[in-house]
């Protein structure tokens, strides 16, 4: 498949098919192309009315699609996130924090943030229920101290941040940047498809009689068209809730009940903190600050990351795609294809279409100053279904909702277990959700061969307490010399049992 590509039409109703324009507008600038967007019918919508995030990693690529952070933030009224925070599948006391849920997504900094996270432990010994968090900036955040945030909006190595919105706003933005580049978009339905003898899509016809002439379709939305849909390899998959991951939205709830803290500290350098921190509740706490150059607001969450790729044998779930392959033919599936969005999934699908867009950006070779599509655009399809691995690891503890159908199925699961590595079985009061996460996060190959075992089978109150004896042990010494020496900690200290932190 060598053919030139002049036209493209990207097919979808929401950011991930604004966003797609615009990055191949900008990449493809000086070629003679022809960019156009067919918008579904406002029946099929799908798009989310709750705040979403772009995560770090998404945002990195702004400048790809000709667009500025600061100018984002001063037009939408975005807002900063370091993460998401909600309750684990199995127990619903029990709180989980997630940045991303790529690992290089971990500030390339594994011995630093697990020697303060087994500080913050010790520290906090006799807690009856742990938060996991395995990023630094959670305890700073609960003890309404924020990292020092130079430059306006930019990042330091420390502190990577996603972007909170809406996406009826966003949405609104996007349009009118597609506007300024000659992007031309269709508010009605693709009817029907012209196919050439090898199958490639020709034109496509819309619900108010425009024909459109195309090379390249891509998808961006999670229920094609049906005049797509009919082609042979855009089967669903059969949904089986015990043996599939499903995709669903978790509703949340907010809470009146905050405590306030102001920082005047840093306002010369025009940074002013103000916060507001929710109690511990089901949802999560937040932070709330202004950078009076841009007038934003902000809003800083903890975060939390785990590794599930490393126990394949403990936790064997998969999910499939709704389509047999990322490609066919002329066609692409972007993202949203693979899922329904929710406040959490969107940061999974959102750093999951970046990795897209970055991998076809090496697919379009240059020929005679024109485009062509090279055949080793083929390998969009293994990266895909490698990426929607990390898809997995963002949804194991995405909701404690035992009304839809996955976390359901997965207690059943659970109780019908009967080779579980010593891990226990159905577990009501979520010890197997706390003490399998533990032995996830310290699986890392700079830790003894021997701890990883203790905390597999470590699931009784009296295995709990020697556990936390051999951290004592084993890395007390080590993790004090570590703080000692690191400059982040020299700043902001880690938080001690008798002292105050307001």
């Amino acid at each position: 498949m060598d053919n030139v590509l002049k036209n493209f039409v990207i097919y979808g109703d929401g950011l991930t098919a604004r966003f797609t324009a615009l990055w191949l507008q900008k990449l493809l600038n000086d070629s003679p192309i022809k960019v156009c967007i067919s918008l579904v019918s406002p029946q099929n919508s799908t798009l989310p009315t709750l705040d979403l995030c772009l995560p770090p990693y998404f945002k990195h690529l702004l400048p790809s699609f000709g667009l500025e952070e600061n100018e984002i933030l001063k037009f939408n009224n975005l807002s900063f996130n370091l993460g998401t925070r909600f309750s684990s599948q199995m127990g619903p006391e029990q709180k989980v924090f997630f940045q991303t849920f790529e690992e290089n997504e971990m500030l390339n900094s594994y011995p630093f943030l697990l020697q303060h996270w087994i500080q913050e432990r010790l520290l906090n010994l006799h807690q009856k229920s742990f938060d996991f968090c395995f990023f630094p900036q959670k305890n700073l955040f609960e003890k309404a101290k924020v990292p020092k945030i130079l430059g306006s909006t930019e990042s330091n190595s420390l502190c990577q941040y996603g972007l909170n919105f809406k996406c009826r706003d966003l949405l609104n933005y996007l349009d009118t940047k597609c506007q300024e580049v000659n992007i031309q978009v269709f508010k009605s339905d693709i009817k029907e498809c012209q196919e050439k003898e090898s199958g490639d899509i020709e034109k496509i016809i819309l619900s108010d009689k425009t024909q459109v002439e195309l090379d390249l379709l891509l998808n961006c939305h999670p229920s094609p068209s049906p005049a797509l849909s009919s082609k042979e390899d855009f089967d669903f998959f059969r949904q089986d809730p015990e043996k599939h991951l499903e995709f669903f939205t978790a509703q949340s709830s907010l809470t009146n009940d905050l405590k306030n803290f102001t920082d005047i500290r840093l306002s010369q350098e025009g940074f002013l903190q103000s916060f507001q921190f929710l109690k511990e509740q089901h949802v999560r706490f937040t932070c709330k600050a202004s950078l009076s150059e841009t007038k934003a607001s902000s809003y800083l969450l903890k975060t939390y990351n785990i590794d599930l790729k490393k126990h394949p044998h403990q936790w064997h779930l998969s999910y499939k795609h709704k389509f047999k392959k990322a490609w066919q033919n002329n066609i692409i599936h972007l993202s949203s294809a693979f899922a329904t969005s929710s406040p959490l999934l969107t940061y999974a699908s959102f750093t999951f279409l970046a990795k897209q867009l970055l991998f076809l950006s090496s697919t379009f070779p240059r020929k005679d100053n024109q485009l062509a599509l090279s055949k080793i655009f083929n390998y969009l399809s293994l990266e895909s279904f490698n990426s929607i691995e990390g898809v997995n690891a963002f949804i194991m503890n995405h909701s404690t909702k035992q009304e839809l159908p996955y976390p359901k199925a997965f207690a059943n699961y659970l109780l019908k277990s009967k080779e579980n590595y010593g891990l226990p079985i159905g577990d009501p009061k979520g010890l197997f959700s706390r003490f399998f996460i533990d032995s996830l996060i310290f699986n890392y190959d700079y830790l003894p061969d021997d701890f990883n075992p203790l905390i597999k089978y470590s699931h009784t109150k009296k295995n709990k307490e020697l556990l936390m004896n051999h951290l004592i042990k084993k890395y007390q010494d080590s993790s004090d010399e570590f703080l000692k020496h690191s400059e982040y900690l020299l700043r902001f200290k880690p938080p001690h049992p008798q002292g105050s932190h307001a």
